[in-house]
Parts: structure tokens; C-alpha cells; sequence
């Protein structure tokens, strides 16, 4: 038998409103059960309390009475008469013992004899809470209540009546009560039990009903939508949704012409998302798990020579003939994977035969049913891009080719130059030597130019030479622990002639310094500080200063900083400080260089693995550095080698 979805609803409906009818009652039952029997404890209580005060004051007023009765015969010591007084109170059945003392607390009487030959006494307590209650004393035990009055003759006191009442007679009045609460209790809950019943038997139909109408509300909205599922199945996306609600029902009927306005738009753009795949650029294949072509886009086509219907069902193979790739879909590896291979360079065979360079990606084409799951493979024709790289390549290998014949002829010239230039600054500092020359001193001062051309032809030439070795990856480099302070002493040294020429305060910041050892060769460290020294002198004005600094860093390396208060460094100018052979407008001054001083020594300096930087404003002078990694104190001999480098 299969239920209605309102049947289900009427159900469960019906079946919570008697749940939380049941929970209803229930926790009203106890609640006024507990309720009520707290109320009766409390007046069970109540009348117990109430019963013994008034015992208590009937008993104190009973003893006090029969105090005073007791007067004459306790003070004419008439025994015979107080036992005809207290022989009634003797009697009564809640009157557990009676006794009669003296002033003194002796036992008189106990209201059936005579007593006075016993030695038993009155609790000497007892008679001192009596002076301090200037009256009877009341004592309540478990099971009776003493009494003790004076028997006062004035403000005299001349004996002591002791009476013990039971309390048996208010436990049995206070168990009455108790039974008489007991029975209200259990006729109470009766009562609830009933009315409980009876409310339920009257709220019954009227839950039913509730259920029954909420029910049919809350499926009469689904089964709407049920239908209009139907109508969209059929293709039929124009249907009328009912009126929108704020509930979890409106928002589902959101949500169901939301799918049917989402539906509508995936059908009409399929011809859209068709019409974008036939004019890609880019060739796209998707084939089965097995390889098998299933589509093929026209730019795959055209790059081919194929037509679609050619490539249905034929193998990846025929136009991926690399064993590599076709491997990847045919042997199944990539079945498990989303995307497996991106951007990797292979060939297509084209119906022609030709190879055609292509950038392969190939992923994995998802689906639910059987024969959905495949492969997608897109691919880019890089014919051109390869094309391009070869005559790069071409055109590198000439340049190259180019720049070694640039060194060779440059390293050429420089040994021949060198060789004449030799000649004429010997023969020109012979002349300048001999004293039995009869030159002229203008003669002797042509000489000197002479000699001083030639000399810084020599240094031009031997920059060259350095510079084509740099360039042609010909130059060594063999590195080694170099100890700094020395150098910079011998460097300082060697400047000091030149600054005093150009009035130029040469500055040390390392004096008294200990050893500190960099990885550099010494030679070519000494040779690119001179040149930074030398141009900071030159480039300064008279009186200014270079300052010559060190600096660790935390990095296990060290910065040399040569300082000084020229005229600065603008920063376009910066950007072309390296450049062979440019001085930066300098050639139109009196200072003599070559323009490829400070291109020689960033070479060198990235040579023993370093770097050389500048830091330059204009009108504030320049802070040129060079850093080098640290190197441990060498253990005996210092011409160890670190390591050797060579560009190239």
C-alpha cells in the first residue's frame, strides 16, 4: 500500500500534536502532583506543631494549678494530703509519672506513697532553670514533655511538683491528619487523571482536524511543483509557477524556476557554445578512453587536411604519432587524473605526412554514463614560434661568433700595440735619464708628454686586454682567504700620492681594526678598490675628502665602502655608470680615464662573487661598495685556494 504525501503529513502531524498532548499532561500531572503533596506535608506539619504548643500550654498550666493546690499541704508537710490532691492527676492516662520535691529538692511523693525516707533529689539543673524562669520550666523529649512548677507560698519557693506528659496521644492525632492528607492526595490525583483524560478526549478531533488541514497545505505546494517538473521534462519551460511564498516551500519554488530558467539557457546556447568551438583557433580533439576520435573542431582540420567525418572513430594515433603521448590515453594512465599534461611540445602528423609542431595539453573529459568518459586534447601550432627560435638561434651563434672575433682581434692589437708602445716609453724615459743630453728643457718637456701619453696608452690598452678576456670567458679568477686590513693599508698607501696631488683628505675608518679575511683574489680585489679609490680622488674637489670603511652584515658577508664629497651621481646617470666606454661627460674635462674602469671591476667583482652598487645624490657626493662573502682565518699557508671562477 503506498501513501499520499498528504496521508504521510496527516500522519506525522497528528502523531506530534498527541506526542505534545501526552508531554502536556504528563508534566502537568506531576507538576500538580508534586504541588499538592507539597502543600499537604506543609500542613501536616503545620498541625503537628500547632498540636504541641497547645499540649505544651495545657501541660504548664495543669502543673502550675496543681503547684498552687499544693501549697498548705507541702508547707505543713502533710503527706496524706498531697497524695489526695495529686491522685486524680495521677490518674489520667497521658500523665506518665508525677513527683513532688521540697525546697531542697528532696523527693516527697510520687502520688501513691510516701517518699521521704528515699535520698533521691531533684536535677540541681533543673532547679536553677526554674529560679531563672521565675516560673514552671518546660522540657520537651522524643516521646513525653516535662514540666517542673515551683509551689510558692509568696516569693517563697517551699518545693517543686515534676510532672511527664506523653506525647502518644498527639501521634495519634497527627497520624490522623496524616491519613486524612494521604486520602486528599490520592483523590487529588485521581481527579487530575480524569480531567487530563477528558481534555484529551475533547482535543483529539480538534488535532486530528489541524493535522489533516496542515497536511494538505503544506503537499498541496510540492505537488504543484511535481507537476511543473513534469511539464519541464517535457521540454515545456514556459510554465506557470505558483504565487511566491516567504517559507522553505517559496524558496524551493525559487529554486525550481531558477533549474528551469537555467535549463531554457543550457539548451539555446548549445548551438552558441557549437558556433565558439568551430571558430577556436587553437585545434581541439576528445576521443574515448580507448583513444577512439569522437569530435573534432575545424581548426584541427584545416591544420590536417582531414575532414570530421575522416576522424570519427579512428585511433589518436593516426594523427599523434608519438608513442609517448598516445601511450598516456590509450594505456589508460591518465584515466584517473583531471588534468595530466599541459603545455608539452610534440608533433601532429598531418594527412600529408608533414610533422607539425604543436603545444599539447590533454585532460580528462568526465561523464556519468557509459561511453561519456574520455579525453580532451587541445593543441596550439607553435610552427612559427619554432621557426622564430631557430633563426634566433642563428642569429646568436653569429653574434657570438662576431663578439670572439671582436676579442681575438682586440687581444691581437693589444700585444701588438704593446710592443711598440714599450719601445717609445723606454727610449723616451732613456732620453729623460741621460744626463749628457744636450736637450733643450722644451725638448725634455715633449719628452715627458710623450712619455705620459704613452703611459696612459699602456693603461688603455692593458683595460682592453682585461676587458675581451672578461667578455671571451678567458679571464680566471682563483679565489682565496684575503685579510682585509692589510690591503686597504697598502691601498690607502698607494692612493695617498694622488690625493695629495688633487688636495684631497684620504680617510681610514679601519685603523686598529683585527683580521678580518673575505673569498676574493687578492690581485683583482686590490685592482678594482684602486680604481674606485683613484676615481673618488679624481672626481672630488680640492679639499674634500674619501673615506675608506668596512661593514659586516648578518648574512655571512662584507660590504668595502669607499666615500667621498664630490660632486654626486644623478640617477639617470646611474643607470649607465657601467657601461664600457661611457664617462658619463667626463671626457669633455681635464681628468684623464678610459670609461671602462668600473666595467672592468663589476666584471671582476661578480667574478669572485660579489657585487659592486653605488649610492648618490647630487651635490652630496657618492658611496660606492663592493660586497664579498667572509671567509675563515687560513690555516698555514695563505696562498691556499678557495676555489677557482671563469666567465664563460
Amino acid at each position: 500500500m503506498t501513501w499520499s504525501l498528504e496521508r504521510k503529513y496527516a500522519v506525522s502531524i497528528a502523531f506530534l500534536i498527541f506526542l505534545l498532548l501526552a508531554m502536556f499532561s504528563g508534566i502537568f500531572y506531576f507538576q500538580f502532583h508534586s504541588i499538592l503533596k507539597e502543600t499537604l506535608l506543609k500542613e501536616s506539619s503545620t498541625v503537628r506543631v500547632d498540636l504541641l504548643r497547645e499540649y505544651k500550654i495545657n501541660a504548664r498550666n495543669q502543673t502550675e494549678l496543681l503547684a498552687e493546690n499544693l501549697i498548705n499541704s507541702v508547707y505543713f508537710q502533710n503527706l496524706l494530703n498531697i497524695q489526695y490532691i495529686i491522685k486524680p492527676v495521677r490518674a489520667l492516662s497521658y500523665v506518665e509519672s508525677f513527683f513532688v520535691f521540697n525546697a531542697d529538692g528532696k523527693m516527697l511523693h510520687d502520688g501513691t506513697k510516701n517518699l521521704l525516707h528515699l535520698k533521691e533529689r531533684l536535677d540541681p539543673r533543673l532547679i536553677s532553670a526554674v529560679h531563672e524562669q521565675e516560673g514552671a520550666f518546660t522540657h520537651t523529649e522524643k516521646s513525653h514533655i516535662n514540666v517542673i512548677a515551683p509551689i510558692k507560698m509568696g516569693e517563697e519557693i517551699l518545693g517543686f511538683v515534676q510532672i511527664r506528659f506523653s506525647l502518644a496521644e498527639i501521634e495519634h492525632q497527627v497520624k490522623s491528619y496524616d491519613k486524612l492528607f494521604q486520602t486528599l492526595n490520592e483523590k487529588g490525583k485521581t481527579q487530575t487523571i480524569e480531567s487530563l483524560a477528558l481534555a484529551s478526549l475533547l482535543l483529539t478531533p480538534v488535532g486530528l482536524f489541524l493535522a489533516i488541514l496542515l497536511a494538505r497545505n503544506l503537499s498541496q505546494p510540492i505537488l504543484q511543483l511535481s507537476r511543473l517538473t513534469k511539464e519541464i521534462g517535457r521540454g515545456n519551460y514556459d510554465v506557470e509557477f505558483p504565487p511566491q511564498r516567504s517559507d522553505e516551500i517559496g524558496q524551493l519554488r525559487s529554486s525550481f524556476k531558477q533549474m528551469a530558467v537555467s535549463l531554457k539557457e543550457t539548451t539555446f546556447s548549445k548551438g552558441y557554445v557549437d558556433n565558439i568551438l568551430s571558430r577556436m583557433l587553437d585545434t581541439l580533439v576528445v576521443t574515448d578512453l580507448q583513444g577512439k576520435i569522437k569530435s573534432a573542431n575545424p581548426a584541427l582540420c584545416q591544420l590536417l587536411g582531414y575532414s570530421e567525418r575522416e576522424l570519427l572513430a579512428q585511433s589518436i594515433e593516426m594523427i599523434l604519432p608519438e608513442k609517448e603521448m598516445t601511450g598516456l590515453i590509450t594505456s589508460g594512465k591518465g584515466s584517473s587524473l583531471k588534468t595530466f599534461l599541459v603545455n608539452a611540445q610534440t608533433r601532429y602528423q598531418a594527412k600529408s605526412g608533414r610533422l607539425i609542431p604543436v603545444l599539447l595539453s590533454i585532460s580528462k573529459l568526465p561523464g556519468k554514463g557509459v561511453g561519456q568518459e574520455g579525453f580532451i586534447l587541445v593543441a596550439q601550432d607553435i610552427s612559427k614560434i619554432k621557426e622564430n627560435e631557430m633563426a634566433l638561434q642563428k642569429a646568436r651563434r653569429k653574434a657570438d661568433e662576431s663578439n670572439q672575433a671582436k676579442s681575438e682581434f682586440l687581444s691581437r692589437m693589444s700585444h701588438e700595440l704593446r710592443t711598440p708602445l714599450n719601445a717609445i716609453l723606454g727610449f723616451s724615459q732613456l732620453m729623460l735619464l741621460n744626463s749628457s743630453s744636450t736637450l733643450s728643457d722644451r725638448e725634455k718637456e715633449n719628452i715627458r708628454l710623450i712619455n705620459h701619453a704613452g703611459e696612459h696608452l699602456l693603461k688603455l690598452i692593458n683595460k682592453v686586454l682585461d676587458l675581451s678576456k672578461i667578455e671571451s670567458g678567458t679571464l680566471e679568477i682563483n679565489l682565496e682567504p684575503v685579510n682585509l686590513i692589510p690591503l686597504l693599508k697598502e691601498l690607502k698607501n698607494l692612493n695617498q700620492p694622488i690625493a695629495d696631488k688633487f688636495e684631497v683628505n684620504l680617510i681610514d675608518q679601519f685603523s686598529g681594526q683585527g683580521e678580518i679575511f673575505v673569498l676574493a683574489e687578492k690581485l683583482r680585489l686590490q685592482q678594482v678598490l684602486f680604481n674606485l679609490l683613484s676615481n673618488a680622488i679624481k672626481y672630488n674637489h680640492k679639499g674634500g675628502a674619501v673615506t675608506l670603511s668596512y661593514e659586516s652584515s648578518m648574512n655571512g658577508r662584507l660590504k668595502i665602502w669607499v666615500t667621498d664629497t664630490g660632486p654626486g651621481i644623478s640617477p639617470d646617470q646611474q643607470k649607465m655608470l657601467f657601461e664600457p666606454f661611457n664617462r658619463l661627460d667626463a671626457e669633455y674635462s681635464e681628468i684623464e680615464g678610459t670609461g671602462i674602469g668600473l666595467t672592468i671591476s663589476k666584471r671582476i667583482t661578480e667574478l669572485m662573487g660579489g657585487r659592486i652598487g653605488v649610492e648618490s645624490s647630487l651635490g652630496q657626493g657618492s658611496r660606492f661598495f663592493i660586497e664579498l662573502p667572509v671567509s675563515e682565518k687560513p690555516v698555514g699557508k695563505q696562498s691556499g685556494l678557495s676555489g677557482n671562477r671563469q666567465l664563460g
